[in-house]
């Protein structure tokens, strides 16, 4: 494609403003954002973080935090490589909008036109459903293990492994999200093209955009201010493994560096690589077949925060995350990329900055911010641990100085403060939490308080794993039982379909393996009796939760074993302390 003069110009003056905007940014904003990231960095055991706030095409803070490899020491930059996850679809995206431009495909063209490999389930499957999500196809196209996820697999190893997965709908009939519908769109890409999916991306969005460093994740490559990612995990920092991106062909394949995303953003704001109409079409929310929004449009989830239209992606990819958030009718982008996995959550840290610049997006709170108190210590004791959020979320809340960190599906931690009249609040979304005791003074849930004054009430499944010891079995049959049942999960497929000691309702999800570190035994921490909470697991009622310290070959695990009344294996959950 060729690069318009204009289009060149622009990308320069951007680029000679994020200089400036390094020296400075507008003070009132910089102490309040400068507090705000370093306070998460040290809440989510963050090495390094980039961020970037552009206000009307205007960088306003390019700045970087931290470390971008802790064993030598190098500092994080904002030309520091990191690997950019799921937003990798948004170029995706972009690649098959510009492909529609060239009249060599189009949106409602069945898949199987450009896969003939497609088996017969695929056949009513459509470009636009791959592109939104509502296409019925699995997750992904390799079954996830510790081991697929590092090997690398050729374009027919990969579309055998994925056609050979059963659809989880029919397509158009529901939204979710697939990684293996982007990697098939790669495919489509380098087929219709007669490029190869990077070779693609290269001559057609990066070079045009300026983006020099963005490229194909290649592990075994030297690329030049490389950063190191890194996963906390039992209590500590480690090395990440890279993934090989060609299991994440079309889905989360890419690298980049912030001042790169920042051309990508100026690049979506103008004409020269995509034009109006494509863009309004990735940015407008795809329809099902009965009519409802499914929140995502082509590459980019499609949201209102108080009323401000949001366009944005995040990415997750081991050891690293970034988040691109778009308010377009507000002209403010902020995109954030961090070298940690697990317990960071770039999407919350890019959620917080945009509210310095955005009062707005604040949620609108219910009365004034309530006076806050040293915590009762034995009322932390009573009431830290694990509850049902929702579905199989979780929520662990584990005693701080201030009140409870919690953590909810293994996201980052939440701060919640004690107040003087009992509550624990979040001052970030003004939700409180309120324990809820029986009749014995034992805590049995927690009062959620939204922001709106709505009320719901969560049951508690266990307590947590920091204060639990070791203590005498009372039934070991029941133990040997969840070992046959654990052993089952770590071989997957028939192995857990022929167990009988697990319920039938996870039989039908539990199909890849799961990852117990090589279970040798296991050393049983705490009961907890919870029949009558409503805890319900795989279509499948919980009378007992059960926390045991696996001992492994390769690593040991704290694990909560959720049981049914008849003492079958409903679920199980890996502690997030």
């Amino acid at each position: 494609m060729k690069v318009t003069a204009s289009f060149a110009a622009g990308i320069a003056r951007a680029l000679q403003l994020a200089i400036w905007a390094t020296a400075g940014a507008t003070p009132a904003h910089a102490d309040a954002v400068d507090d705000y990231v370093t306070h998460q960095m040290a809440v989510q055991h963050v090495p390094g973080l980039s961020l970037a706030v552009i206000d009307h095409g205007r960088p306003v803070r390019l700045k970087s935090y931290g470390q971008a490899n802790l064993e030598t020491g190098t500092r994080m930059t904002p030309d520091s490589v990191v690997q950019i996850g799921s937003l990798t679809k948004s170029f995706t995206a972009a690649a098959i909008m510009l492909l529609v431009q060239d009249h060599k495909l189009g949106l409602d063209d069945p898949i199987s036109r450009y896969i003939g490999e497609a088996p017969p389930a695929w056949r009513d499957i459509t470009v636009r459903q791959l592109l939104n999500h509502s296409s019925g196809l699995a997750t992904d196209g390799i079954a996830p293990s510790a081991k697929a996820v590092l090997a690398d697999y050729s374009v027919s190893e990969f579309l055998a492994s994925a056609a050979a997965m059963p659809l989880q709908s029919s397509p158009g009939t529901r939204f979710a999200y697939s990684n293996l519908g982007y990697d098939l769109l790669s495919i489509i890409v380098s087929r219709v093209s007669g490029q190869t999916y990077g070779e693609f991306l290269q001559a057609r969005i990066f070079k045009p955009a300026g983006m020099s460093a963005t490229r194909m994740i290649d592990r075994t490559a030297i690329v030049p201010n490389r950063a190191q990612g890194y996963l906390w995990t039992r209590g500590e920092l480690r090395l990440c493994l890279p993934y090989s991106p060609t299991r994440f062909r079309g889905s989360a394949s890419l690298q980049s560096t912030l001042r790169d995303l920042i051309r990508w953003d100026a690049a979506l704001n103008g004409d020269a690589l995509l034009t109006p109409d494509s863009r309004k079409q990735m940015w407008t929310s795809g329809l099902l077949k009965d009519g409802k929004a499914t929140g995502y449009g082509f590459g980019w989830e499609i949201a209102e925060v108080n009323g401000h239209r949001l366009i944005a992606h995040n990415g997750a990819m081991n050891g690293f995350l970034s988040s691109l958030q778009r308010y377009p009718d507000d002209h403010l982008t902020v995109t954030v990329t961090i070298n940690q996995s697990d317990l960071a959550e770039s999407r919350r840290i890019a959620d917080g900055i945009a509210r310095t610049y955005l009062p707005a997006l604040r949620p609108l709170r219910i009365g004034k911010t309530p006076p806050l108190v040293q915590p009762d210590r034995a009322v932390q004791a009573a009431a830290a641990g694990y509850y049902e959020y929702w579905g199989n979320y979780m929520l662990a809340l584990t005693p701080t100085a201030r009140g409870f960190s919690s953590r909810l599906g293994g996201g980052s931690p939440v701060e919640y403060l004690a107040t003087a009249d009992g509550r624990f609040w979040n001052e970030e979304d003004a939700t409180s939490l309120v324990p809820v005791k029986d009749a014995s003074g034992t805590v049995t849930g927690m009062v959620v308080i939204g922001a709106d004054g709505n009320r719901r009430t969560i049951a508690r499944v266990a307590p947590g794993f920091a204060a639990a010891a070791a203590m005498n079995d009372p039934d070991p049959a029941r133990t040997a039982t969840v070992k046959r049942a654990l052993v089952a999960m770590e071989n997957g497929g028939a192995a857990v379909q022929q167990s009988s000691a697990i319920a039938p309702g996870p039989k039908r999800e539990f199909t890849n393996p799961g990852d117990f570190g090589g279970l040798r035994t296991l050393q049983l921490l705490h009961e907890e009796p919870v029949q009558g909470r409503g805890i319900v697991r795989h279509g499948e009622a919980v009378a007992t939760v059960l926390s045991y310290r696996l001992k492994g070959e390769l690593h040991d695990t704290d694990l909560l074993v959720l049981l049914t009344p008849t003492g079958l294996v409903a679920d199980t959950d890996l502690s997030v302390e």
